[in-house]
């Protein structure tokens, strides 16, 4: 019976370790998909248009690739909840928070990164570009409320796992985190308020150093 306990705990804890390495290789991901994403230079909504036509393939790697660590980070995250026994309700609510700031992120990233530079193909001729332009408006739209809702869920998510963690008693991790979750907090209220696309930019470096602390946390329990 000892013996089966053991193995049962040093598989946990081969997990544990697995899932924190994993955190990691996202983290770094994340960070490499956002100094990859191609930068805006267009100054007139023709200009606009043409632009996001020729980045089509990187838009489609970037945000696609963001899709995919997200799936991976689910995984690395669910593993971190369900080890924060002491914080079972703030780790889960972290979890519930960050998962429905997924879904709101990534239907941002499916209409700006992969349908727009396909509506941008479609009408990138001169004479079609006005026709296609309520299309570009509408997604412009849908991201300007999608996108800080799924940051604002990201930002309480790291609220509540630091909270999690000092109820764990791992404590100097969990004080970095609630530090970490103000400030990205702050980050998506001034992206809001003053409509600074480098503050919501911020917010996904800001998740990459969340990303670290996991595994931090997760490697401290295996």
């Amino acid at each position: 019976m000892q013996a089966s306990d053991s193995g049962g705990s040093d598989r946990a804890q081969s997990g544990d370790r697995s899932a924190g390495n994993l955190a990691i290789v996202a983290a770094v991901a994340s960070v490499v998909l956002a100094l990859l994403h191609p930068a805006g230079q267009a100054r007139s909504f023709s200009d606009f248009v043409v632009e996001e036509a020729k980045n089509q393939r990187m838009d489609m790697i970037v945000h696609g690739g963001f899709i995919f660590v997200f799936a991976l980070q689910l995984i690395c995250y669910g593993v971190l909840s369900r080890r924060l026994e002491r914080g079972r309700l703030a780790a889960r609510s972290a979890y519930v928070f960050f998962t429905l700031g997924v879904a709101w992120i990534s239907l941002n990233l499916l209409f700006d990164g992969l349908i727009q530079p396909m509506v941008a193909v479609r009408y990138g001729a001169p004479d079609q570009v006005e026709t296609g332009r309520s299309l570009f408006v509408l997604i412009g739209a849908l991201g300007r409320y999608v996108m800080p809702i799924g940051l604002t869920f990201f930002a309480l998510s790291v609220l509540a796992w630091g909270w999690a963690l000092i109820e764990a008693d791992v404590r100097t991790l969990g004080r970095i985190a609630l530090g970490l979750g103000a400030l990205l907090t702050g980050l998506v209220a001034v992206g809001i308020a003053a409509g600074m696309p480098m503050a919501f930019m911020a917010v996904f470096f800001g998740m990459a150093v969340w990303g670290g602390l996991a595994a931090a946390a997760l490697r401290r329990h295996a």
